[in-house]
């Protein structure tokens, strides 16, 4: 099957020895969930930075001596199994042979609805790899890839860090509303502060960026980024709404937006494919922007919000980002007149639209810049 859709038989390989990182995770899956339960993120951040160097090391070594694509392999089995060791390590939970239907039926309204919307996430998440590398050009997939990695990178790095201590804080205070609805708000701000700048600094720079960093072979992915960017913003705010709908039970309603997404955004491949992999990109914003309203809304009014909460907190971050944009265009294109080096042209985006965007954003919150930066570290 691999072979017909991608006309690559290599890949069968890869991917079968991939395929065991699967049952290895899911091992200590539960471990996982205890530890995120008791909030002891501490344990698993050493337990996934010690898993993720070591990975990347043994992919390097593996490289370096003729592993080609087997480097991959490597890191990734690597990694699943340094994780479920160490998880193992910290919890030293074992299962027992003790089984219940009354605990089972219990669970499966919950669980039956989790697992089917991870199911319709995780597909329709990666459809696009799978159609772009069915209808276009191997060295088109690398760079959708590559800039959809970059546009993933404030998402993973940021809003999972922040989902993933949401959800325990809701679940313990699913009786207060007003707690839970204070706490996401908390969470919603401060994502409306790190995100948009990040996404829309580096869609301004993306030419020079791509240049500087990935080098002139990768000039296509400029591109990309620029549009993939906004849609990195409307994302960091949907992925929260999953830890809201767990916490209040209501993975039932989180299925059935899943189904609501995945049917536009998987349409927007489709339909994107019949074009250039820019109107896939373009179809894809669109898709979010649709997706974006019902999912903020429906986690909102769970907790007790309004359309007019979420505004209020993002309204002064968002401004501050907007005319960020008004200024480092103006300066980019006075720069392209008097340099030709990419790298003298980012330096001074990249620390002009930092300034410009902290100082316009204490303005606006009537906060010295050092206050942001210290509420910033605080949230």
């Amino acid at each position: 099957m691999i072979f017909h859709v991608f006309n690559e038989s290599k890949l069968t390989d890869v991917l079968m020895l991939i395929a065991f990182s699967f049952p290895i995770a899911s091992i200590t899956s539960t471990h996982l969930s205890l530890m995120e339960r008791e909030s002891k993120f501490n344990s698993i951040a050493k337990v996934e930075i010690f898993s993720s160097i070591t990975a990347l090391i043994l992919g390097v070594f593996v490289s370096y001596i003729g592993g080609g694509v087997y480097s991959l392999v490597t890191q990734t089995l690597a990694y699943s199994s340094l994780s479920a060791i160490g998880l193992f390590f910290y919890t030293r939970w074992i299962p027992s042979a003790y089984f219940s239907f009354a605990e089972v039926r219990g669970i499966f309204k919950f669980t039956s609805n989790l697992v089917l919307f991870n199911f319709v996430n995780y597909f329709s998440r990666n459809s696009d790899q799978i159609i772009i590398g069915r209808f276009f050009s191997s060295t088109i997939l690398g760079q959708y890839s590559l800039a959809y990695r970059i546009m993933l990178f404030p998402i993973q790095n940021i809003t999972f860090v922040l989902t993933r201590s949401l959800f325990p804080l809701l679940s313990r205070n699913q009786s207060n509303s007003q707690y839970s609805l204070s706490l996401y708000l908390h969470v919603l701000k401060t994502l409306a502060i790190v995100i948009p700048p990040l996404m829309v600094g580096i869609a301004v720079v993306s030419d020079d960026f791509v240049k500087v960093v990935l080098g002139e072979k990768w000039n296509g992915v400029a591109i990309l980024i620029l549009y993939l960017a906004p849609t990195a913003i409307l994302q960091s705010f949907i992925s929260t709404t999953g830890s809201v709908f767990m916490a209040q039970g209501r993975t039932n309603t989180l299925f059935q937006l899943s189904l609501f997404n995945a049917f536009l955004q998987v349409g927007a491949f489709i339909l994107g494919a019949t074009v250039s992999v820019v109107f896939i990109i373009k179809l894809y914003f669109i898709a979010n922007l649709v997706i974006f309203f019902p999912n903020i809304y429906f986690a909102m009014r769970l907790l007790g919000g309004k359309w007019r909460d979420f505004l209020f907190i993002s309204y002064k971050p968002l401004l501050s980002v907007l005319l960020m944009l008004v200024l480092l265009l103006f300066l980019k294109g006075y720069l392209n007149t008097i340099t030709t080096f990419p790298s003298l042209r980012l330096a001074i985006l990249v620390f002009l639209g930092g300034v410009s965007y902290i100082g316009f954003l204490s303005l606006l919150e009537r906060k010295k810049p050092l206050e942001i930066i210290k509420d910033l570290k605080d949230m």
